[in-house]
């Protein structure tokens, strides 16, 4: 193929849409002819963010204004698209405005641009010894449920309660539990299973000692068991035990993921005590930052199998651990809201896990967890009110988490706060006092002020709902 013009805009059709279509170095940018809105996971791409870096900033800058996400259909055309004054904001924020210069500013004249040079896929040497799509395995092993909401590439679907679930919330374009722990989890797989093409494998395996050879066809085994859990072909599959003096704490995928952060993800509680009681560490961190408790309220399966409890007092001493983008446990469970089919397990998580930190931080130390910020100065609570989660408010609340914390914009969850009574005031025509964000004066213990909210009214919850559901 003949090598692409950098800062050339050209013309091309994907998936029947027509876009304009820029090259910086080996990334292809898009732009809509139709609208104008432009792609701005390509963006990030240019700016050199790796994909989990891609989905924060997605799920915690663009996906908050307009947007619109693309999956299906030619690969380099998914992603989420924004209007076009965004991507340039989006551009010169993370300094890849100059880079995308020419497309940002390219004016349509009578003529269309060029044709884009066409893309070629190299074809594997080998099929990759007949495997089955890692997509495709568990959905075989149950039956699809009715589309429930997940996080796409980022939190896992979770369960609704019947008070707070509208299925006109229920997103249709990312598979539940049962399909797979998340789209990411597949790419992890995919990366870590490098060695089933025999060639691959004997070159690789030429370069590894016996030890590390033994660590990677344990891992590959054990991503194999994760992947197959619900398989009907083998319902009792047993999980790889460890090689003896094998480096529990190197990462098994491309993500920087240890077997543990696997295993809490997944919710198996075997595995990861086996793995806690032979020498993992419960603090191991990814390329993301994140420790195992982190990925595990990333995605529902700790709700489906209501193990969450006994998997937060294995791992609660990191709870007041952040990741690269300064988020806590807490921050990562409040952003997975913006689902509304997402309340019942993160007030499940949220509870849970405030419940195990009282066994071992005091009231003060828990207050000081609770209102760390992150990169935008948001707390967990901030997050949480912003989101409309209000059972989780009051969760954060009940534990003295401040809501008067603004953050780089000036935003508090006080303010937040009192926004939602007002949009619930004037659409169901309510009182201020059947706000559900009034404390219980047993639970509030005289701490923290909140002054917006003494006025309102509404029990505390005790704890996760008694009666599990399933999605519908």
């Amino acid at each position: 193929m003949p090598p692409r013009e950098e800062g050339k805009v050209f013309s091309a059709t994907y998936s029947n849409v027509p876009v304009y279509e820029c090259f910086v170095d080996v990334n292809s940018v898009m732009r809509r002819r139709s609208d104008d809105w432009i792609n701005a996971t390509h963006i990030l791409k240019v700016a050199d963010f790796d994909k989990p870096t891609r989905t924060r900033i997605l799920e915690r800058e663009v996906q908050k204004g307009v947007h619109e996400k693309i999956q299906g259909g030619f690969g380099r055309f998914q992603g989420t698209w924004i209007p076009l004054s965004d991507g340039r904001a989006l551009a010169e924020k993370h300094g890849v405005f100059d880079k995308l210069v020419a497309i940002l500013d390219y004016v349509p004249g009578d003529r269309s641009p060029p044709p884009a040079p066409k893309h070629t896929v190299s074809a594997p040497s080998k099929p990759r010894a007949n495997r089955q799509p890692v997509a495709n395995r568990r959905v075989q092993g149950k039956p699809a449920r009715a589309p429930t909401a997940s996080q796409g590439d980022r939190y896992g679907a979770l369960n609704p309660v019947a008070e707070e679930y509208d299925p006109r919330f229920a997103h249709e374009d990312t598979p539940d539990n049962a399909t797979l722990a998340s789209d990411l989890y597949a790419d992890d797989y995919a990366d870590a299973s490098q060695y089933t093409n025999p060639r691959k494998r004997k070159r690789f395996e030429d370069m590894l000692s016996p030890q590390d050879e033994q660590h990677q066809l344990w891992a590959e085994e054990l991503l194999d068991y994760f992947m197959l859990l619900e398989s009907p072909s083998d319902p009792h599959a047993q999980p790889p035990m460890p090689p003896p003096g094998i480096n529990l704490d190197r990462p098994i995928d491309d993500k920087g993921h240890t077997a543990l952060h696997w295993a809490a993800a997944m919710g198996d509680l075997n595995v990861v005590k086996t793995l806690i009681e032979r020498g993992a560490s419960i603090d191991c961190l990814s390329k993301g930052g994140e420790t195992p408790l982190m990925r595990a309220v990333n995605f529902t399966n700790s709700y489906d199998k209501q193990s969450m409890e006994r998997l937060a007092g294995w791992l609660i001493r990191t709870v007041a651990y952040t990741e690269w983008f300064g988020s806590t446990v807490f921050h990562i469970i409040a952003a997975s809201t913006s689902s509304k089919s997402k309340y019942a397990c993160a007030r499940y998580y949220i509870d849970t896990i405030l419940n195990r930190m009282s066994e071992v931080f005091s009231p003060l130390e828990i207050e000081r967890i609770l209102n760390i910020q992150d990169r935008s100065g948001d707390t967990a609570i901030t997050i949480a009110a912003r989101n409309g989660a209000r059972k989780c408010v009051r969760s954060l609340i009940g534990r003295n988490a401040a809501v008067d914390i603004p953050n780089n914009e000036g935003e508090t969850a006080d303010e937040l706060i009192v926004q939602l009574n007002h949009r619930r005031r004037d659409g169901r025509h309510r009182q201020l006092s059947s706000s559900p964000f009034q404390l219980d004066p047993s639970i509030a213990g005289g701490g923290a002020s909140h002054p917006q909210l003494h006025t309102l009214a509404g029990p505390h919850p005790s704890g996760p709902s008694s009666q599990r559901q399933r999605p519908s």
